[in-house]
């Protein structure tokens, strides 16, 4: 008897891409505030922390509005897991690029 059937994946896929919608976005943020002063200066949330503050909060909003919304849209449905799996790895992947020092300090003001 297959213990799966009947069950859906979706809500597994939503967390699981958003946590890697977050990652990117967080690499993201992290190249365009080395790049651009403004908006290094604009992610200072915090002045005892600095723009490393912004940078984690809208990470984490990258995390959790997608998390919320593609709970919502995905929790009933069975999904590709192979293929949310093969983009969030990529998403993954190109954040953790974004975030490494040589690469962000390359676009460095």
């Amino acid at each position: 008897k297959n213990y799966m059937q009947g069950k859906r994946n979706g809500a597994a896929c939503a967390a699981i891409f958003a946590a890697s919608s977050g990652i990117f976005i967080f690499g993201f943020v992290i190249l365009w505030a080395s790049a651009d002063p403004q908006i290094s200066q604009a992610l200072n949330w915090a002045l005892p922390v600095g723009p490393l503050s912004g940078k984690v909060g809208v990470g984490i909003l990258a995390w959790i509005i997608p998390w919320f919304f593609l709970h919502f849209v995905w929790s009933k449905r069975e999904l590709n897991f192979n293929r949310v799996l093969f983009c969030s790895i990529s998403l993954m992947a190109i954040g953790m690029i974004l975030m490494f020092p040589p690469v962000f300090e390359a676009f460095a003001h």
